[in-house]
């Protein structure tokens, strides 16, 4: 406690939505609770949960943790951004409610942040647990802006999570905050709005554990064209030619893997968005012909290995 007995004014912010989490969001909160932080705010936002998610989280007692509800179910979007309303730390790291962060996250960002004023966001690499695998997730060590940065997360050429991501709350003010709209992507379009006026640092930590649900949006095939249509409508870079190939092969890929799994009536939902779509290149068989271009284009080296940082690897 600082002199006069004024609380401490914290320093990050850690917002957690939630919705019907209760077997797993203690271990979320445990994690991010272990830091001997003092000054860290952690927020949870719950998504008018059903079970036992406010019980759970009732049960754990540290100065440090707020609850916010709201009042009826609406997505993680809102939640987050209830989180960032309510916060007053300079610095918001985000975490879902099925990860964890490792030991020292929360302090490598403090200092990071306070090391670093020029950086407005950091994306940091992570691993992800499917079942009994442990795979990492690496982002290269590097800072990136414009077409390359658009280039790199609509092609999923970099590994994205929402739980690897912290920013300044003064540039997620600026833009708004997530947004609610959007079902699936938002953590791209988060960060695509980001670029165009503030500072994006590819970090070289790793302290980010992901675990992949069954329920996860991002595992389900159905409804990723018309959120990849939304994304695209909503940044005019991606109508720069060169993009169509690229987004045809991301559109086909998703149909071709639920083809082959087996998920033939998701397949023909699929198709039928892409031909619904505005802002994708239309056509499952026209983007057929796209595909090979588009998937060599996915590739084409815009982050060469072993790029240096120039002194800004998140590490620091």
């Amino acid at each position: 406690m600082p002199k006069d007995g004024l609380p401490l004014l914290a320093s990050i912010a850690i917002v957690i939505p939630v919705h019907n989490r209760a077997q797993v969001i203690g271990r979320a909160l445990g994690s991010v609770l272990a830091s001997g932080a003092p000054d860290m705010e952690v927020i949870v936002v719950d998504d008018a949960s059903t079970d036992l998610t406010a019980s759970v989280i009732g049960d754990i007692h540290d100065q440090r943790l707020r609850f916010e509800r709201l009042p009826s179910k609406a997505n993680a979007n809102v939640a987050r951004n209830q989180g960032i309303a309510v916060s007053t730390a300079p610095v918001i790291a985000f975490l879902d409610s099925d990860d964890v962060f490792k030991s020292g996250r929360v302090e490598r960002l403090v200092r990071y942040f306070d090391q670093h004023p020029g950086v407005d966001a950091v994306l940091d690499g992570f691993a992800v647990v499917t079942g009994a695998r442990e795979k990492p997730a690496t982002v290269p060590s590097t800072s990136v802006e414009g077409r390359a940065l658009a280039h790199l997360l609509v092609s999923h050429a970099i590994p994205l999570t929402c739980s690897s991501i912290a920013v300044r709350r003064t540039a997620l003010q600026e833009i708004g905050g997530f947004d609610n709209g959007l079902p699936r992507h938002q953590d791209r379009d988060l960060l695509l709005r980001l670029s165009l006026r503030h500072t994006i640092v590819l970090g070289t930590g790793s302290d980010v554990v992901k675990y992949q649900s069954s329920d996860s949006i991002s595992r389900d095939p159905v409804g990723y064209v018309a959120a990849l249509d939304q994304l695209v409508g909503r940044h005019p870079r991606f109508r720069d030619e060169g993009f169509d190939d690229l987004l045809s092969y991301l559109s086909c890929r998703v149909i071709l893997k639920t083809i082959l799994g087996g998920r033939f009536r998701s397949a023909l939902a699929e198709m039928r968005a892409l031909a619904r779509a505005k802002h994708l290149p239309k056509g499952f068989l026209r983007g057929l012909l796209r595909y090979s271009r588009g998937r060599r284009a996915r590739k084409l080296p815009y982050l060469p290995p072993g790029r240096p940082s120039n002194g800004k690897g998140a590490n620091a």
